[in-house]
């Protein structure tokens, strides 16, 4: 990585080039192991983020603010100077990158319909707070689903990875069993439970967090036209076979 990033910082390092160059280096998802890609818990949505920009960025300096990388698109086009259009979902962050105050969003939020099986999910994510909510575990939510996609959950309640690369993995080999399915509900404190291991979603002492929750995705999911609001989401066969 350190090779590829120098020979980017090299290119850019041409005359007239590097004084108006803003490098951004991430990925699309968390390192590819059980309880991470493919997943909502920390592992598989906190993905790298540095930033170069001579005389602006130059090192040295974290942020911790939350953001989303729907956030590049509105960031990338108020630094061109160029209209953000109405409707997106992002946020552009260019106070944070200039120095300035930024508050930033209070919530991350996620959704997962398809990756290597169907395991519908959404998630709302705050600084202190993670909910994830699953739409294909109970045999309500899963009912007119095809029972040959849903995600299997070969590897503990906690586990919802079904790439090829994650299950050829020794540790997910080392997790197999019999398990019984993760509940519908999970929410977890962050600042006192920051690996997730603890689910607080059945704890009475948390039913105004639980609440809160709730309301946030909610409000995601009709802002956003959630194709779950109305039922399950079928894939495209035609431009399946297209594809292959």
């Amino acid at each position: 990585m350190d090779e590829a990033v120098g020979r980017v910082l090299d290119a850019v390092a041409q005359p007239g080039l590097e004084e108006r160059a803003l490098v951004i280096f991430t990925t699309d998802h968390g390192s590819p192991f059980p309880r991470a890609k493919s997943t909502f818990y920390d592992p598989g949505i906190r993905i790298p983020f540095a930033a170069h920009w001579k005389g602006v960025v130059e090192g040295g300096r974290e942020c911790g603010q939350l953001l989303s990388n729907l956030d590049f698109t509105p960031t990338i086009l108020d630094l061109c100077g160029c209209p953000i259009p109405d409707g997106l979902e992002g946020e552009s962050f260019r106070p944070m990158l200039e120095g300035e105050v930024f508050e930033g969003r209070d919530a991350v939020f996620g959704a997962l319909y398809y990756d290597a099986f169907y395991d519908p999910i959404h998630s709302v994510r705050t600084k202190t707070h993670k909910y994830i909510r699953s739409f294909g575990v109970t045999p309500e939510d899963a009912a007119g689903a095809d029972p040959e996609v849903l995600a299997r959950h070969e590897t503990g309640t906690w586990i919802r990875a079904d790439d090829s690369d994650v299950q050829r993995s020794l540790a997910w080999q080392s997790m197999l069993g019999d398990h019984a399915k993760p509940l519908p509900e999970e929410l977890y404190d962050l600042e006192k439970d920051p690996l997730e291991q603890h689910n607080l979603a059945e704890d009475p002492a948390h039913r105004e967090v639980l609440a809160d929750m709730r309301r946030r995705m909610q409000e995601m999911m009709e802002r956003t036209g959630s194709p779950l609001l109305t039922g399950h989401v079928s894939p495209d066969l035609s431009k399946t076979r297209n594809q292959r």
